[in-house]
């Protein structure tokens, strides 16, 4: 074992700690950064809105199991006529008879207003308890009674609303590391984890808004979005490289400012003017949620932009490794909800897997995020994240190109709607164990990861081992100046040996080429006790 850390450590002499990250391009100094980043940035601050946001997800998540019962059917918050939009074959709705598009207008006894924000039932309902329902069914009154339900009679049902909640707290979780575990002076993480804590709150809010859970829900919604959006913006101007340096701070500012007004004019308009009679939707024909909606999806886009900018023109690879591993992370998230859910609606009239499902699929973005930034640090682990990737990548793969292919033959020939899915799961359990497939994918997942070779502690691992066991200099000398630059993605390296009052290099190098002790790289040597670059020009006016 000694030995291993005696070679680890020449490793480290003759190369440098290449785990080392350095994100931002380097700028991490507040003093460049706008304001308003200043603020969101700052270490304690985020812990505190850490706390805050968990106690705001709690809240909201809690709250559908007080005033949510299983009622069997959909009615949208956003519905603005309160008409029931899904009714659940076999659920209480549908046995009491209640239709899609009927309005209702009362709920036991208490009139419904669909303009107010607020949950429709009185807390504390348990499954067998009977409410009675005022719909208007076109031109018609019709009083139905629902025997409420329960979601363990309906799984399928419970696991939507729960992946909605999960997928809150682990953005929440994904923000919370970065907030702890980054430099104080990370601007760029820091960004990202304030972003990832509001899309953790905005996503228990939204599941509040859709199961008409919490008062005010909707508009609480848009504000977050609001705020969400400008939030992209500034982090992806300062991750992994600051973009537009001289306009990143005019950009950021206006963008909050403009965020800001709107969310402010989205609170005036449903919370006091709407309940008087004037909304500005009545008044001028201004739609904010649709504004606010494509606030949030311009946003989403330069983010992307941004992202493709930095990975095919910036001269670090780096950095384009970086933004290749969120791009594939971006990839991995949205694809599944493309191909799952949105295809074969498209294609066929019915989801394989609803949306509910299918955006947990997200959670692979934000780790892409933090395992970008984390990545240096992780030594052994990153070893398991490796293989975890792989293997969810190959079946994701593999799966996804089978119900594409299927979807579109039971498109053409009018196959049933479920056989794609089927299929997909048939050929994954008959691809997986081909060896030829997996090894390519790992390849591509190590040129995504590591940028070519595989990361630089299971390689120095694997060469500190090697290095315990060279018994003679040339075996040392070819591991240090050509196994491991060619495994590490170094470009040339150079070894020098003392030999008496000069330097020389060692066996198997120009053996004519001599260094004086006294001459200026090994004066920079001693002085530094680190690895330095040596430009050519240099090396021969030495």
């Amino acid at each position: 074992m000694g030995n291993f850390y005696q070679a680890d450590r020449i490793c480290r002499l003759a190369f440098g700690d290449l785990r080392t990250a350095i994100f931002c391009n380097g700028v991490s100094v507040y003093a460049e950064h706008p304001r308003i980043v200043i603020i969101l940035t700052n270490p304690r601050g985020q812990v505190v809105f850490s706390i805050l946001t968990l106690a705001a997800i709690i809240l909201f998540n809690t709250f559908f199991y007080i005033y949510c019962p299983n009622d069997g059917m959909v009615v949208y918050q956003e519905n603005p006529l309160g008409g029931v939009s899904q009714v659940y074959p076999g659920g209480p709705a549908d046995i009491a008879g209640v239709e899609v598009g009927d309005r209702i207008l009362a709920i036991a006894g208490k009139p419904v207003d669909p303009l107010r924000s607020e949950p429709r039932y009185p807390p504390g309902l348990k499954p067998g308890d009977i409410v009675d329902y005022d719909f208007l069914r076109g031109n018609e009154y019709v009083t139905l009674s629902l025997t409420m339900g329960s979601y363990w009679d309906n799984l399928p049902l419970l696991g939507s609303y729960l992946g909605v909640q999960f997928l809150s707290i682990f953005l929440w979780g994904i923000g919370l590391v970065l907030a702890l575990f980054v430099q104080h002076d990370d601007v760029c993480a820091r960004l990202l984890g304030v972003g990832f804590l509001l899309a953790g709150l905005t996503a228990a809010v939204g599941g509040a808004s859709g199961w008409n859970s919490f008062w005010g829900a909707i508009t609480i919604q848009q504000v977050l979005l609001c705020l969400l959006a400008p939030l992209l913006v500034a982090a992806h101007l300062t991750f992994p490289a600051v973009s537009f340096g001289r306009y990143s701070t005019g950009i950021i500012n206006a963008a909050f400012a403009l965020a800001c007004a709107l969310a402010l004019l989205v609170m005036v308009d449903d919370w006091l003017l709407t309940p008087n009679g004037h909304s500005l939707y009545q008044a001028y024909g201004l739609d904010l949620r649709q504004w606010v909606l494509v606030l949030f999806v311009v946003s989403w886009v330069v983010s992307v932009a941004l992202l493709m900018r930095n990975r095919f023109h910036s001269r670090d690879p780096e950095i384009r490794r970086q933004t290749g591993i969120v791009i594939w992370g971006m990839v991995l998230g949205i694809g599944p909800f493309f191909v799952f859910t949105l295809l074969p609606y498209l294609l066929l009239g019915e989801e394989y897997l609803t949306g509910t499902y299918t955006i947990l699929f997200l959670v692979s973005l934000p780790l892409a995020y933090a395992y970008v930034i984390f990545q240096r640090r992780l030594l052994k682990v990153d070893f398991i994240i490796n293989r975890v990737v792989v293997w969810f990548t190959l079946i994701l793969l593999i799966l996804i190109s089978s119900v594409l292919v299927f979807s579109a033959l039971a498109a053409a020939f009018d196959l049933p709607a479920l056989l794609p899915i089927y299929a997909g799961l048939v050929t994954v359990l008959i691809i997986l164990p081909v060896t030829a497939l997996s090894k390519a994918v790992q390849a591509q997942v190590d040129r995504v990861l590591y940028g070519g070779h595989y990361d630089y502690a299971t390689v120095t691992s694997s060469l500190a081992n090697q290095l315990a066991q060279a018994l003679d200099r040339d075996r040392l000398v070819e591991l240090l100046t050509q196994n491991m630059p060619q495994q590490m993605g170094i470009q040339q390296a150079s070894l020098w040996i003392s030999d008496g009052s000069r330097l020389v290099h060692g066996a198997g190098q120009e053996e004519s080429e001599t260094r004086s002790l006294d001459d200026r790289l090994c004066k920079d040597l001693l002085k530094q006790r680190s690895p330095i670059m040596e430009s050519p020009a240099a090396r021969h006016a030495g």
